[in-house]
């Protein structure tokens, strides 16, 4: 609850104050990004004939390249206000961009099940145009995706009922 406060007041600074946060990538996306910086300075120690000489070059690539992904990973922010459901991505200034779908365009929202994400609370997470049936938003392992999907369907059904959706 605290990690959504907190969420919720990043938004805040840099899109729609009157957004929901439902989801960021999950822990589960880092260890991949993780692994793979370890894996590369191990392998370069391993290779390298003159150890000091590549620990120097690679290893400092290798954190710069973990800090750049971590940084890419954290930008993905998947939210929903009063107008639609919206994803905020970029990790520079010059990349950030927000993409998503009106209310009156989502046909519904559905995530993948599976024992991994169950076990992970790992979801990737579908937003299906009711227009074209094609995918608006598509995500991979965002974290409790299951309940971002359960809270924009539960909107959706909220706002059929009261024929907001016309």
């Amino acid at each position: 609850e605290m990690e959504r406060e907190m969420l919720n007041n990043e938004m805040s600074q840099s899109a729609n104050a009157h957004a929901l946060i439902l989801s960021r990538k999950s822990w589960i996306t880092y260890i991949f990004g993780i692994t793979i910086a370890v894996f590369t300075m191990v392998t370069m120690g391993i290779i390298d004939k003159n150890p000091p000489m590549g620990s120097i070059i690679f290893d400092p690539l290798a954190l710069i390249a973990t800090f750049v992904f971590v940084k890419h990973l954290r930008s993905f922010i998947l939210y929903m206000d009063e107008d639609g459901v919206w994803l905020l991505s970029g990790m520079f200034p010059w990349s950030r961009a927000v993409n998503g779908t009106k209310w009156r365009d989502i046909e519904a929202a559905y995530f993948n099940r599976g024992f991994f994400h169950w076990a992970t609370s790992s979801y990737p997470v579908f937003i299906v145009n009711r227009f074209t049936r094609r995918t608006e938003i598509s995500l991979t392992n965002m974290a409790h995706g299951n309940l971002a999907v359960q809270m924009i369907n539960e909107k959706l059904q909220s706002m059929a009922r009261t024929s907001h959706l016309q």
